[in-house]
């Protein structure tokens, strides 16, 4: 039986209380099958959270209709009085909490359907008058130019919560203790006060993120008792996980045009190219990123041109300096290329990052960290010792996929979050997305200039997906093109390892993409790629803000598809997925899968 419904404006305080966990969490379905009984396609979109049965992903097709809610040109308020109607509410649980009106934006799918994404945060009001803000809690909803609403996505958490904030530690105790368990006392730190979810109840934490340049945290202390509850690396490392460890301004430049052979020597595969649109033409630098280099005395520094104005570096010089320069070179290439890319089909503007190049303190890796808003490009140990090759920033699939860490941080609102949604951050963002888009899309792009061969689609069928074929040859660290299985028992372990199923199943997408309906023989089409990132890029933006999982990039991929193409590409989505055992009854970790701190208590076994 579902809850009395009010008002959002009229519910003071959460009222869900659950007397044994969530033992007694609503059930949606039969009202989902009501109002999704004649959309038959529609009704496969709707996802109830495993918690509390409230609908995680909701498609508003017959919703728009039966809510008639007449659009005035204010989004906000569009998005806010569709959330407060009876119907929604029942479906989402809303009316059971205070949503915060959060940004509008706007998000072209496909580099040509413009649509708004409204983002409300849920707050918890106490007693006292402090507004506390829910841990990882938001709604998202997604809607046409005209106010036609298309998604929902909720996020939000539900539980009993404390009255009053009560005595507390103080974010100056928190920073100290997070700082000592980190074991970083002269790094600096941010501290937030929020309530977490926790099998059922609502508890207050600190969130104390702690950065610097040894490594970069996060961790949740009990407000009341300092006592550790989590902590984690912000830094998304892309080959081993942690645990293992020709217009304006051109200026001449010598790179790589595709990931380079290990085998050959450098110099033979550098071509003569150019960078443009450079704000200042002597300053290695745009409004994507900036890389830096170490320079002779051991600081981090921007890349200059030289003394001819150019960026004609040498890739195999004797002095350490300038063969970085060559590396920073080659990933802003790589990268302002990517970026380009995405926005025009369909990504958001991110923000300037900071780029390290040939970074010595990271070894046998790389990383993103979106707190820091930064990538490390790390050196290798050599492969004679069972290491990386040492320049490892000669490897164009570790930049894109740095990048496409960066992409997801952009895209999905809230950004990736829990063990499946770091997993699809791994193989799905950074591997399919990243290298595998951007190494294709160069191949068609440069072919001519790089003296490649056509890119065929038998080549692309035959091809097993190496990622990081120069970091570490001939196999490379993965392999997307793959047979890996979701676990009977749904269960992440770990996320590069799981990555490979989420990307395997991306990666037989794409390759359906481009391949289907030609002969071997025939070439690949720029168009079909384009395509497929369309369908990516739009399918981040609908991903709940909590824990993701590979259902739910299933679903926002087919609403995605609805919409830029009237579902055309449905059934190789639901195959491509199917294949990797990602379907409609798969099932999703028994534990609740985007509860943060309930990961963190249960073992998952580490393979790599």
């Amino acid at each position: 039986m579902l809850p009395k419904q009010k008002p959002l404006s009229a519910v003071p305080a959460l009222r869900w209380e659950p007397s044994s966990g969530f033992a007694s969490k609503v059930n949606v379905s039969p009202l989902v099958s009501q109002i999704f009984a004649g959309e038959p396609e529609l009704l496969e979109q709707v996802t109830l959270d495993n918690k509390t049965g409230f609908a995680r992903m909701l498609p508003a097709g017959p919703l728009n209709g039966q809510t008639a809610i007449k659009f005035d040109g204010n989004y906000r308020a569009h998005a806010r009085r569709f959330l407060e109607t009876k119907q929604v509410s029942e479906l989402l649980g809303t009316n059971l909490t205070h949503l915060k009106d959060g940004d509008v934006e706007e998000v072209l799918w496909g580099g040509r359907i413009p649509v708004r994404q409204v983002h409300f945060t849920q707050m918890h009001p106490l007693q006292d008058g402090t507004d506390v803000p829910v841990n990882n809690a938001m709604v998202t909803v997604t809607m046409k130019e005209d106010g036609e609403i298309l998604h929902v996505t909720n996020g939000i958490e539900l539980g009993t919560a404390p009255r009053k904030l009560g005595k507390v530690k103080g974010t100056d105790k928190a920073v100290a203790k997070a700082k000592r368990t980190v074991g970083a006392d002269k790094c600096t730190a941010a501290c937030e006060l929020r309530l977490s979810e926790h099998n059922g109840k609502f508890n207050l934490i600190y969130v104390v993120t702690v950065s610097c340049k040894e490594l970069c945290r996060v961790v949740y202390l009990d407000a009341r008792t300092l006592k550790v509850l989590f902590n984690k690396n912000l830094r998304h490392y892309s080959i081993v996980s942690e645990e293992q460890q020709a217009g304006l301004n051109r200026v001449p430049a010598k790179t790589f045009l595709r990931i380079p052979d290990p085998n050959t020597e450098a110099f033979k595969q550098a071509r003569d190219y150019y960078i443009e649109d450079l704000p200042d033409p002597t300053v290695l630098e745009n409004d994507i990123l900036t890389p830096y280099v170490r320079n002779a005395s051991g600081e981090w520094e921007k890349v200059h041109a030289k003394a001819d104005g150019t960026f004609n570096f040498d890739p195999e010089s004797t002095d350490a300096v300038e063969r970085s320069k060559f590396n920073a070179v080659y990933a802003f290439i790589c990268e302002t290329h990517q970026d380009r890319y995405y926005e025009k089909h369909g990504g958001k503007k991110a923000r300037r990052i900071d780029v390290y190049i040939d970074d010595p303190d990271t070894v046998d890796n790389a990383y993103f960290s979106p707190s820091e808003w930064k990538e490390s490009i790390g050196r290798g140990s050599g492969l004679s010792s069972g290491g990386l090759n040492t320049e490892i920033g000669r490897d164009g699939g570790v930049l894109w996929h740095e990048s496409g860490h960066k992409r997801d941080a952009v895209q999905i609102p809230g950004g990736p979050r829990g063990p499946w949604g770091n997993a699809a951050g791994e193989g799905r963002a950074g591997d399919v997305d990243g290298q595998v888009v951007n190494q294709i899309r160069w191949r068609i792009l440069f072919q001519q200039l790089d003296g490649t061969p056509v890119l065929t689609a038998g080549e692309l069928k035959s091809w097993p997906g190496i990622i990081g074929s120069y970091a570490l040859p001939p196999n490379g660290i993965r392999k997307q093109k793959n047979k890996r299985q979701y676990p009977a028992s749904g269960r992440p372990t770990e996320v590069h390892d799981d990555g490979e199923i989420i990307g395997g199943a991306c990666y037989d997408l794409l390759v359906s993409f481009l391949t289907d309906g030609k002969t071997d023989a025939e070439a690949v089409s720029m168009s079909d790629l384009d395509r497929f990132i369309e369908l990516e890029l739009a399918a981040s933006t609908l991903l709940p803000s909590r824990s993701q999982t590979f259902k739910d990039i299933l679903v926002a991929q087919r609403t995605a598809d609805k919409t830029l193409t009237g579902g055309k590409d449905r059934q190789r989505i639901d195959k491509a997925h199917a294949g990797h055992g990602i379907n409609d009854n798969m099932k999703i970790d028994a534990d609740p899968v985007d509860d943060e701190l309930g990961i963190v208590r249960r073992p998952h076994p580490v393979t790599k």
